[in-house]
């Protein structure tokens, strides 16, 4: 697992990584290597096939072009690998207190919102009952 600091932020990269998957390989790879604490994407990841791949990086590299309805309708179909649930909730906290993500995040799991569960992060239940899914 991989160790979070007050000041870090990993959202870019992961951000940024995404963007430069590929292909379908390259994409089960990346989400391999951030399972630790986005093991949503990875489950929704081992999910696709070669077309439904095709169908996330093309709505991946253009979905700010789309209208509303097509946006929502490629986002519902992959939300938890372009935001993965406790990247996102890390962030609302982080925003919503003024304080950088690797704050938030070292507060919830001190508190018991995020635990260490084995090799990975997950979220309190209560915090994960959506599952993005």
């Amino acid at each position: 697992m991989r160790e979070i600091g007050y000041l870090d932020d990993p959202t870019p990269d992961y951000v940024n990584g995404l963007r430069k998957c590929e292909t379908l390989d390259s994409l089960r790879a990346f989400a391999q290597e951030w399972a630790d604490i986005c093991p949503d994407a990875l489950g929704a990841v081992d999910k696709l096939d070669e077309a439904s791949f095709q169908t996330f990086r093309n709505g991946l590299l253009n979905h700010r072009r789309w209208g509303p309805e097509r946006q929502t309708a490629w986002v519902t179909g992959f939300r938890p690998i372009p935001m993965p649930m406790l990247l996102l909730h890390v962030s609302l906290i982080a925003e919503s207190c003024h304080v950088p993500w690797g704050c938030a995040f070292n507060r919830m799991l001190d508190v018991g919102q995020i635990k260490a569960d084995g090799d990975k992060f997950t979220l309190h239940a209560a915090l994960d009952a959506g599952k993005g899914e």
